[in-house]
């Protein structure tokens, strides 16, 4: 049976992974190379939009015969992987990105050296918060910026606040989802509308009353997936950070 639920502190670098996976390259383009690793730390750290707060996992059944090799490559590092690197995996690797080599490399699903009862492993994830909270964030997230870039940051200022204009009219009621991604193997199983679907609920549950969300323009199979969950398109929206930098999105929204 899946599952949906908050992530816990050690799948955090697993979540960035897959907010990185789900992007068109605007993360990156806003916040450098280590996106990753600054997505990694925000997870961990309360008021800010990638809070873990904010953030729902779905873990797929491990013992369901249909999953494929990467799934038993997935939970071993699911069974309290701080996110170090492995033994020949060199500074760099995730443990996401190391699980996705070993089957490619030909892993033949095997469990792992410890075997024994381990968590299910996390296959996708939802990032979304209702819009008066994310106003409410603005300062403190602000200050884990300042924290993590140090002087650096006034020379991203410029690209945050243009990103930040993108989001101004997202209403009070509103609840915005910023990142939903599953892995690829993942697709096309029904978990996108179960992990959307606790989103739903969640919404309910803080008083939104609509879900708002941001397709890449070109993105035709997930626009279609979310108008065929009843969204509706309201207009595009161009987020131009510069130096030919540009980024188009259709904004929908769904009353709840």
């Amino acid at each position: 049976m899946n599952c949906v639920r908050p992530p816990t502190e050690a799948e955090s670098t697993q979540v960035s992974e897959l907010i990185l996976l789900s992007d068109c390259g605007l993360l990156t383009a806003l916040f450098g190379a280590r996106a990753g690793a600054l997505l990694t730390h925000l997870q961990t750290r309360p008021r800010n939009p990638y809070s873990g707060e904010h953030t729902l996992v779905i873990a797929e059944d491990r013992d369901d015969p249909r999953r494929p090799p990467l799934f038993s490559a997935l939970r071993d590092v699911g069974e309290g992987s701080s996110g170090a690197p492995g033994k020949e995996g060199g500074p760099s690797a995730s443990p996401v990105v190391g699980a996705l080599r070993d089957v490619g490399e030909g892993s033949s699903g095997a469990p792992g050296k410890e075997g024994g009862p381990s968590a299910s492993p996390v296959v996708g994830a939802l990032v979304a918060s209702l819009g008066r909270e994310m106003r409410a964030e603005r300062l403190p997230a602000a200050h884990l910026f300042f924290q993590w870039y140090g002087a650096g940051l006034a020379a991203r200022l410029p690209f945050l606040a243009r990103a930040e204009r993108a989001l101004s009219e997202i209403g009070a009621s509103d609840y915005y989802v910023s990142n939903i991604a599953l892995l690829p193997e993942s697709r096309r199983r029904g978990l996108g509308r179960q992990l959307l679907d606790a989103g739903k609920a969640r919404a309910r549950e803080l008083g939104a009353e609509r879900l708002v969300l941001d397709v890449e323009e070109h993105n035709e199979g997930a626009r279609a997936f979310y108008l065929h969950q009843g969204f509706a398109e309201e207009r595009p929206l161009l987020v131009d950070l510069g130096r030919g930098r540009r980024f188009v999105f259709r904004r929908l929204s769904k009353v709840l």
